[in-house]
């Protein structure tokens, strides 16, 4: 074949090798777990086509036409079926054991045979081969000759080395090679079995492009295959060039194959060696030394004059090295992919994608190392089989095998100064891992066994403990003798989930762990119909980030998915037999029935839609149609559940037991909602987030009524986790673990608990819930999610579909575009430059209190602000008064004359820096990040801000109010508000 073909096949070979490393790694990450595992499947199916395409490669055809066809076809075709069966047995290492001690082990094993496998294959394929190697093409003197008489005498006169004898001696070396394949398949098959982690949740299937950037994203991984990128290309130089060093640079062409023996022999016996070491002295450590042990020999070797027992000391040593350069990468690899998992514990079974990309990278290292010699040697003037070649040659091969593996070692070593994983670390993370894995076991496998050991009285304690109110116990209690219970939560897709949903999923993972069949309904039709709090046209992206939301919930507490049924609501709401069993039902459900039972459930207003009064019975039938026992929700819903028990038996339909959680107080003391901001603390709010609204929580020292903090330790801590920890400073008594949630409300309403400890507390239990969430929500793909279904009001004017008339609180001039804040004067002093002002620094909730300029030098002395606690605007635009910055406006009350009156409002008793104040009817809403000067909404606001006779603020006769009472002032009745 033309040479120009030839190096064209390989070209290609090489190309489609590179692009199969990592798409099989992805194909293998997505596969299934089967009876065999999830890796031995790919191993055992292409093992018989790997060994016929590597056969065919050494057949040669009879016919010349399309023999370029031919091996390019089976060259690329042994490269993908070697490639299915290398990175499955390389990841396999993952699935032995869990232990990194044992998967160490079984890596320094495993690399000892191949190494070994190596050894034996070169000298089977030398062997025979090699009695069919043609002698070298003497040329004389004058290297550059080319006397082709002499290479057709040698062909002609030496029948032992004709074309057909070493065409015979290849198809013998693939056959012996076929046959050692098929054998070590077999022994890796009948020998090794995968182990399942049956306690980690697995996450769903990602895309291709996804994968990539998951792996090299990774900052450990990167430094490691980059780091081992260079090092396997410097002994990839060494190795692919020793041979023509030995036979041509040294003159040791007759012993070259003794030469590579001794290094793959030293090798085999150096990596029991390496394994000590790094177990004694950590892998880093290990890396440094075993790449830098072969450096003085590769100068040597160079600088000390020919000597085959020098050649065979240096042969040893570097095998040596080589020994650490086969054994350290794949002894590492797990530890990355380890620390993936600690860093990452909602995404989980992508081992053979980082296993994949690092065979990638080992063959990109690979075709580097033969392309640059081959072209480096061709330009040198290398003479194919010549006996002797030019000095250049030798200069060349000097470089190859020792400064250029030199340079490469060196910049890799520097590399692995950043890598970040040593011995602590992954001691640490196996720690993490451990804990992971108990922690799952428990929430899982645990959950399998208690639900099948429990007695129907210790199912019902479970499945009842924490409810507030169970409609039809004793219907519960009879199918607990006969069978697992049928229950069914529903969720409408409204505004965004907060932490009190973590209340319905720890009772969820209770209704598991008794053995219940549990479906969650996306409740989509029904949050159209609540007043349109979800546009139609927002309606589907809405039910997806619920859905996603709803699972990273669950995932984080350890609620294993593949044991729930999640079901979208207009996948048949919309049907036939769903649509005539709405209109029976509303020729039977009075106006006065319909109303009352979406009381407090449907948002209510003056002229209510339709649509709100048919809200309550679709949740009614929805019992039927999911084909349930009983419905759990919040005690907010109880008026819905009686009115199904009332009106399902009218349709025909059976009546369905109903439980009740009770309401979580939000952190303002009353309901936690999700259009109330300051009530709730979101799923994706950041950690300084969640200390600010804790901070602000309502949590009055001794108090345990409407108290939010205690009820989020009540209904979801201690249910997940069996028990709590209070975080003290030790000169408060330090830690102490709660067993028993009565014990922490007995000391906290004794006042043994600050609520300061309890916050701090909470808060780190909390973002430990929140940490997976926000970490799955970090993705590109669901960031614009969460943007598309919650769209910012200023790009949403349009308002809901077939409304026209429906604006955007942005664009309404209303009070709670107001950010009204409680604050306490922390000091007052004069202006230092205008004796009509003072200067304030007031606390407002924040972690820095905020300077205030205000005009009340002539209206009320400095010892009156001092420590006063008063009203503020919080959103207008920073402005400088006499060259200081303004940051907020104190709120008086006024009345104009002679002389003119002012005095500062006053919060309701108990307030705290920081608490909001909102208009009666306008507590939902989210106030505006700034007030833009423009659109003088607080000027057109304030007209109507005025002091009632009874000395209470009010907004077009609506009371401002905070969570404790009215805003009011001292005697300036019928004044106005600024």
């Amino acid at each position: 074949m033309d040479p120009f073909y030839a190096s064209i096949i390989l070209f290609v070979g090489r190309a489609w090798d590179a692009i199969t490393d990592p798409t099989v790694g992805f194909l293998v990450s997505r596969s299934p777990w089967t009876r065999f595992g999830r890796m031995m499947p790919w191993i055992v199916l292409s093992t018989p086509l790997a060994v016929l395409c590597y056969f065919l490669i050494w057949y040669v055809p009879s016919v010349d036409e399309g023999k370029v066809v031919w091996y390019l076809f089976f060259y690329c075709s042994f490269q993908t079926l070697q490639t299915c069966f290398h990175v499955p047995y390389s990841a396999l290492t993952m699935f032995i054991s869990t232990e990194q001690k044992e998967r160490d082990s079984a890596t320094a094993y495993r690399m000892t045979v191949e190494v070994l496998g190596t050894l034996i294959g070169t000298a089977v394929q030398g062997q025979i081969v090699g009695m069919a190697n043609a002698p070298c093409i003497s040329t004389g003197e004058d290297l550059n000759s080319t006397d082709l008489q002499v290479s057709t005498e040698v062909n002609i006169t030496e029948p032992h080395v004709s074309l057909q004898h070493l065409r015979n001696a290849y198809m013998i070396a693939s056959g012996v090679i076929c046959s050692i394949y098929v054998v070590c398949a077999l022994v890796l098959f009948l020998g090794v079995k995968e182990q399942k982690e049956t306690c980690r949740v697995r996450t769903e299937p990602m895309s291709f492009f996804q994968g990539i950037r998951m792996v090299m994203g990774h900052g450990p991984y990167a430094k490691l295959v980059m780091g081992f990128l260079f090092t396997s290309l410097a002994f990839m130089f060494l190795e692919g060039n020793f041979a023509l060093f030995c036979s041509y640079t040294l003159g040791f062409r007759n012993d070259f194959q003794n030469i590579l023996l001794v290094i793959m022999l030293s090798a085999t016996l150096a990596i029991p060696f390496w394994q000590w070491f790094l177990t004694k002295f950590g892998k880093k450590t290990a890396v440094y030394v075993g790449t830098t042990s072969v450096v003085p020999f590769l100068v040597s070797v160079v600088l000390v004059p020919s000597s085959l027992i020098v050649t065979y000391i240096v042969s040893f040593a570097a095998g040596v090295s080589v020994a650490a350069a086969f054994l350290l990468p794949w002894s590492m690899l797990p530890d990355v992919v380890d620390d993936f998992k600690v860093q990452n514990p909602e995404s989980q079974g992508h081992e053979a994608i980082f296993y994949s990309f690092y065979v990638f990278f080992t063959k990109f290292a690979s075709g580097v190392s033969l392309g640059v010699s081959t072209l480096s040697l061709d330009f040198a003037g290398y003479v194919t089989r010549g006996c002797t070649q030019p000095a250049e040659v030798d200069l060349t091969l000097k470089i190859l095998v020792s400064a250029a593996p030199i340079i490469l070692i060196i910049i890799g070593l520097l590399i692995f100064i950043s890598y970040p994983i040593n011995e602590e670390k992954r001691q640490g993370n196996r720690k993490l891992l451990n804990e992971q894995r108990l922690y799952y076991l428990i929430r899982t496998e645990a959950a399998d066994i208690m639900g099948e050991q429990l007695s129907p009285d210790e199912k019902f304690k479970l499945i009842t403990r924490n409810l507030q109110e169970v409609l039809g116990e004793e219907r519960l209690k009879e199918i607990l003798k006969e069978r697992e219970l049928k229950v069914y939560w529903g969720t409408a897709t409204t505004g965004k989930p907060h932490v009190a949903y973590f209340v319905p999923m720890s009772k969820i993972a209770d209704f598991l762990k008794a053995g219940c069949e549990v479906t969650i309904l996306f409740a989509d039709l029904h949050a159209y119909l609540d007043n349109m709090k979800a546009p139609w046209e927002l309606l589907e992206l809405r039910v997806q980030y619920y859905e996603q939301i709803i699972k990273a919930m669950l995932e984080s507490i350890g609620v294993p998915l593949d044991k729930l049924k999640f079901v979208k609501g207009t996948d048949y709401q919309l049907s036939r037999e769903y649509t005539l069993d709405v209109y029976r039902l509303s020729s039977m459900v009075t106006e006065h029935d319909a109303k009352k039972a979406g009381a407090e459930v449907v948002k209510q207003v003056e002229h209510p839609l339709l649509s709100g009064l048919l809200y309550p019975g679709l949740q009614a039938l929805d019992e039927e149609y999911l084909k349930v026992d009983a419905q759990f929700g919040g005690v907010d819903q109880r008026k819905i559940f009686t009115l199904a028990e009332k009106y399902l038996p009218s349709l025909g339909y059976t009546k369905r037991i109903h439980m009740m959680n009770p309401m979580v107080p939000g952190l303002t003391g009353g309901k936690m909602s999700s259009s109330e901001e300051e009530s709730k603390i979101d799923l994706l709010d950041k950690n300084q987030e969640v200390k600010k609204k804790l901070k602000k929580a309502f949590c009055e020292p001794g108090n345990v009524e409407n108290n939010g903090v205690l009820s989020f330790v009540k209904h979801v801590l201690f249910p997940l986790h069996s028990e709590f920890v209070i975080k003290r400073d030790p000169k408060w008594g330090g830690d102490k673990v709660y067993k028993d949630y009565e014990e922490v409300e007995k000391d906290f309403a004794a006042e043994q608990i600050h609520p300061g400890d309890l916050k701090a507390s909470v808060e780190l239990a909390l973002n430990k819930l929140l940490d997976p969430i926000r970490k799955k929500f970090e993705t590109p793909v669901l960031k614009k999610l969460t943007a598309s279904a919650y769209p910012e009001p200023s790009k949403n004017k349009g308002g809901a579909k077939g409304n026209p008339k429906q604006t955007t609180d942005e664009e309404e001039v209303i009070p709670s575009r107001l950010d009204i804040r409680v604050g306490k004067v922390i000091s007052v002093e004069k202006h230092p430059d205008a004796d009509s002002l003072y200067l304030e620094t007031i606390d407002v909730g924040e972690e820095q209190p905020r300077t205030v300029v205000s005009g009340l030098v002539a209206y009320i002395s400095q010892e009156q602000l001092q420590d006063r606690l008063v009203v503020l605007l919080c959103n207008l635009k920073p402005q400088k008064m006499r060259g200081i910055e303004s940051q907020a406006m104190l709120l008086c009350a006024s009345i104009e004359g002679e002389p003119r009156k002012v005095e500062p409002l006053d919060p309701p008793e108990g307030s705290a820096p920081g608490d909001r104040v909102f208009v009666e009817g306008y507590e939902s809403g989210k106030p505006d990040d700034e007030l833009k000067p423009k659109k003088k909404v607080f000027e057109k606001l304030q007209v109507d801000l005025k002091i009632s006779g009874e000395c209470a603020a009010q907004w077009k006769d609506q009371n401002l109010m905070t969570k404790l009472g009215q805003i009011t002032c001292k005697t300036l009745k019928g004044g106005n508000i600024s």
